[in-house]
């Protein structure tokens, strides 16, 4: 049988308070595939796509092909787990049919949750042992090429997996705030991406949701601005780089004056305004953000969508209801981000009852009413 062709247990792990829509993410993102379970930061499917196009999905902070699930009873200890693994035989045989093509080092990982946690040096030894036996690799703790991942869950629940995704050290490349990619990739899809669309994101700072808008979602212009001369002039420097300054314009703009455009130009706003964590904002966040709302309303399409990115220290919706009441709340997701609680607002402008007559009219053939044309 064609390696690609096998069906596969794969868990992958995101951000706490996403799991509403990463089934449907991942249901829209691969032909075949059957969600096991879905909750709290983790999901489990089984998919027959191949390994490169799961592996590609960047919607998930990382991904593990799934060797073993262990049921053992509730409060077992982290070494009766790695003895499971390394006395019964079935650890071996799952390694060994793993279809990667494992070569060179590895290491064993133990976390429960988002926290690494310790085990007796002869339980990991017994099953490193097992690991080398099975696949002829060899054991580097430091730099390994794979890495062996046993996850504990309080309910007893406990996964033994190969890590498929990128190592940690990719993510050190992240500049000072800059969004974790997968983040990135959520706040880009809740906008509902569009071919030919405007985009806009008006606190663009390092450039990370304009890059990922034009290089990883239908063709549409992007419009990248802040306030920061030094930040824009290096975003400039980046999209020349990276070949995309035909499709992403980056200016410098006040995010709370954008005089430059008209009113109801843009069909999508996706941003992360400053939280005011590295530098204070210039006024009180109250106002702050309501006149950013306000402004983000003006320029907005009515049926436009805004995707932003909050702390929750800063309660989006009762600013909304009085900064920018047409802009009506479709969905609020509550997520722990590098610790700190944030909120993404996904929001619709609301589209007036004159222009929906007229949208109705237009529709059934007859030309809308001159004074109904803005």
């Amino acid at each position: 049988m064609n390696r690609s062709t096998v069906e596969r247990i794969y868990s992958s792990f995101f951000a706490d308070g996403l799991e509403a829509i990463m089934k449907q993410a991942l249901e829209r993102s691969l032909t075949s595939v059957t969600v096991h379970e879905c909750g709290k930061g983790l999901i489990v499917y089984s998919s027959s796509e191949p390994l490169r196009r799961v592996k590609a999905l960047r919607f998930f902070r990382n991904t593990f092909l799934l060797l073993r699930r262990l049921n053992l009873p509730e409060g077992s200890s982290v070494d009766r787990a790695l003895k499971t693994l390394a006395g019964d035989g079935e650890t071996g045989v799952m390694v060994q049919r793993t279809g990667v093509g494992l070569r060179g080092t590895f290491r064993m990982i133990i976390a429960e949750g988002s926290r690494l946690i310790p085990a007796k040096p002869a339980s990991i030894e017994s099953v490193e042992r097992m690991i080398c036996e099975a696949t002829g690799l060899r054991v580097n703790r430091s730099l390994p090429d794979h890495e062996f991942w046993l996850h504990m869950r309080s309910d007893g629940l406990m996964l033994f997996s190969l890590r498929i995704t990128r190592h940690k050290a990719a993510e050190q490349a992240l500049e000072k705030g800059e969004l974790h990619p997968e983040i990135v990739d959520i706040l880009c899809r809740l906008s509902d991406p569009q071919k030919g669309e405007l985009f806009l994101d008006p606190f663009a700072g390092s450039g990370a949701i304009p890059i990922a808008r034009a290089s990883n979602f239908p063709c549409c212009t992007v419009l990248a601005n802040d306030g920061d001369e030094e930040k824009v002039a290096l975003l400039k420097t980046k999209m020349a780089r990276l070949k995309l300054q035909k499709h992403v314009v980056v200016r410098r703009m006040d995010a709370l004056r954008m005089e430059r455009y008209q009113n109801e130009c843009f069909d999508k706003i996706v941003t992360d305004p400053p939280w005011g964590l590295f530098r204070k904002l210039p006024f009180a966040p109250h106002k702050f953000f309501g006149k950013m709302l306000a402004e983000f309303c003006r320029v907005l399409k009515p049926g436009g969508r805004v995707v932003i990115l909050m702390s929750r220290e800063h309660p989006l919706d009762a600013i909304r209801a009085n900064a920018a009441p047409a802009l009506q709340l479709s969905s609020r997701y509550d997520i722990l981000l590098s610790g700190k609680k944030a909120s993404i607002y996904e929001l619709t402008k609301r589209v007036p009852e004159a222009r929906r007559e007229a949208t109705a009219t237009t529709a059934k053939g007859v030309a809308p009413r001159a004074t109904l044309i803005t």
